[in-house]
């Protein structure tokens, strides 16, 4: 995405990947969120609130 640094992202075991991320380089609100899909389908959502202040 467009002012996003991309994801980094490590093997941990045969099942499991440990994925991280940093803030936007130039937010555009107060709200954050990440949606997290596998095959297409939401597998998980973060919303934060005023991330930023």
């Amino acid at each position: 995405p467009q002012q996003q640094p991309p994801p980094l992202g490590r093997v941990l075991n045969s099942t499991a990947i440990k994925l991280s991320w940093r803030a936007p380089d130039s937010p555009n609100s107060n709200e954050l969120m990440y949606t997290l899909l596998r095959d297409s389908e939401i597998i998980h959502v973060s919303h934060s609130q005023h991330p930023f202040g």
